[in-house]
């Protein structure tokens, strides 16, 4: 039996709409509340400390930076008091005067220290004083100007890519258990690098015009690919008792071919 044209139309109209219907049903169109904040806070974006006046005490552990250029006629301009620091000069400059006591002063023995990436100049005592640091690290750092040291770090760290010039005393002072790599200093009145303990290492760097370039006062230490030139009294000066690559000079280089040598010129 066939069906009517009108209800056959009718049917599949119904059928489309039941289709329909089930393909593009919504979900409810009232809004699920407030969007959740997407902006970081400056925190999470820069987490660390900013320093832009002195003088300045860290004494809480963290990562703090330099925004400016810093000067102080008298006293510190930072003193570190707390464990666990990380301080970046940012490429900037503390600068001090005569009666400007430390560029950088940790009066108290502290871990985990580092210092990095800029200028220490004109302190009437020294540039940084943290010969009571272990475990410290100092690093692409220009030490000047100042009238005792540039640098003393303490004990089992690493100084490596700094320069002292002008210094009143010695340019880079350490004592035991340190790394002393890729370092130059230059017209310091006492000694370039000076390492007055042991089980140190002094290596690749570079000596000129210093009153005595590298002096070693204990045994025990490593002393291998220096070099020395134009020293008022001994471009070497080194305790017995060290691992000391042999020096070689002008007239011995065609000849010696130690891979350690140390170099006087």
């Amino acid at each position: 039996m066939k069906t009517p044209p009108k209800l056959a139309a009718a049917l599949l109209l119904a059928a489309l709409n039941a289709q329909l219907t089930t393909s593009f049903a919504q979900g409810s169109l009232t809004p699920p509340g407030a969007p959740a904040a997407t902006m970081k806070t400056l925190a999470q974006i820069e987490p660390r400390t900013p320093i832009a006046a002195a003088p300045f005490t860290i004494s809480e552990p963290g990562s703090y930076y330099l925004t400016t250029n810093l000067i102080a006629a008298t006293g510190n301009i930072i003193t570190i008091t707390t464990n666990n620091i990380t301080l970046d000069l940012n490429g900037f400059a503390l600068m001090g005067g005569s009666t400007a006591s430390y560029g950088v002063m940790v009066p108290n023995f502290q871990t985990n220290i580092v210092i990095r990436n800029g200028h220490v100049t004109g302190f009437g005592f020294y540039g940084i004083y943290a010969a009571n640091v272990y475990g410290g690290r100092f690093e692409r750092l220009l030490v000047r100007d100042n009238t005792y040291v540039g640098l003393m770090a303490g004990r089992a760290g690493i100084v490596s890519d700094c320069q002292a010039l002008f210094n009143g005393g010695d340019g880079i002072l350490a004592a035991s258990y340190m790394a002393v790599v890729n370092c130059s200093a230059y017209n310091n009145k006492a000694v370039g690098i000076h390492v007055h303990e042991t089980r140190s290492r002094i290596e690749n760097n570079h000596m000129v015009s210093n009153g005595c370039g590298i002096k070693v006062e204990t045994s025990g230490n490593l002393i291998i690919h220096n070099s020395v030139a134009n020293s008022v009294t001994n471009n070497y000066s080194v305790a017995s008792g060290n691992l000391f690559g042999p020096v070689v000079n002008s007239s011995t280089i065609a000849t010696n071919s130690n891979p350690h040598a140390n170099y006087d010129y």
